[in-house]
Protein backbone atom coordinates (compact mmCIF):
# COMPACT_ATOMS: atom_id res chain seq x y z
CA UNK A 1 0.00 0.00 0.00
CA UNK A 2 3.13 2.19 0.58
CA UNK A 3 3.86 2.04 -3.20
CA UNK A 4 0.60 2.95 -4.34
CA UNK A 5 0.14 5.75 -1.96
CA UNK A 6 3.94 6.88 -3.12
CA UNK A 7 2.92 6.57 -6.78
CA UNK A 8 -0.81 8.59 -6.52
CA UNK A 9 1.02 11.41 -4.09
CA UNK A 10 0.73 14.17 -6.61
CA UNK A 11 -2.28 13.69 -7.74
CA UNK A 12 -5.05 16.47 -6.40
CA UNK A 13 -8.24 13.79 -6.33
CA UNK A 14 -8.43 9.71 -7.08
CA UNK A 15 -11.16 8.12 -8.18
CA UNK A 16 -11.44 4.77 -6.85
CA UNK A 17 -13.91 2.13 -8.84
CA UNK A 18 -14.60 -1.26 -8.26
CA UNK A 19 -17.82 -3.25 -10.15
CA UNK A 20 -19.52 -6.95 -8.64
CA UNK A 21 -18.05 -7.91 -6.11
CA UNK A 22 -14.78 -5.67 -6.21
CA UNK A 23 -17.14 -3.01 -5.17
CA UNK A 24 -16.30 -3.95 -1.35
CA UNK A 25 -12.65 -4.44 -2.17
CA UNK A 26 -13.11 -0.63 -3.49
CA UNK A 27 -13.51 1.45 -0.62
CA UNK A 28 -10.48 0.20 1.61
CA UNK A 29 -8.09 1.86 -0.91
CA UNK A 30 -9.95 4.91 -0.83
CA UNK A 31 -10.31 4.80 3.12
CA UNK A 32 -6.81 4.54 3.33
CA UNK A 33 -5.61 7.19 0.64
CA UNK A 34 -7.95 9.30 3.10
CA UNK A 35 -7.10 8.54 5.84
CA UNK A 36 -3.38 9.31 4.73
CA UNK A 37 -4.38 13.07 3.56
CA UNK A 38 -5.38 12.37 -0.10
CA UNK A 39 -8.92 13.16 -1.73
CA UNK A 40 -9.88 9.72 -2.34
CA UNK A 41 -13.60 8.76 -3.64
CA UNK A 42 -15.33 5.55 -3.92
CA UNK A 43 -17.22 5.57 -6.86
CA UNK A 44 -18.50 2.20 -5.72
CA UNK A 45 -20.58 3.46 -3.77
CA UNK A 46 -22.69 5.52 -5.71
CA UNK A 47 -23.04 2.82 -8.61
CA UNK A 48 -26.58 3.43 -9.19
CA UNK A 49 -26.21 7.26 -9.55
CA UNK A 50 -23.93 6.10 -12.62
CA UNK A 51 -25.70 3.54 -14.61
CA UNK A 52 -29.73 4.30 -14.44
CA UNK A 53 -30.37 0.60 -15.69
CA UNK A 54 -29.05 -0.79 -12.52
CA UNK A 55 -31.36 1.21 -10.13
CA UNK A 56 -34.25 -0.56 -12.57
CA UNK A 57 -32.61 -4.31 -11.05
Amino acid sequence: MPAFSASLHDSRRIFVFGCGHFAALSSLPALRLNRSGHEAIDLASGMHLLIPSAANQ
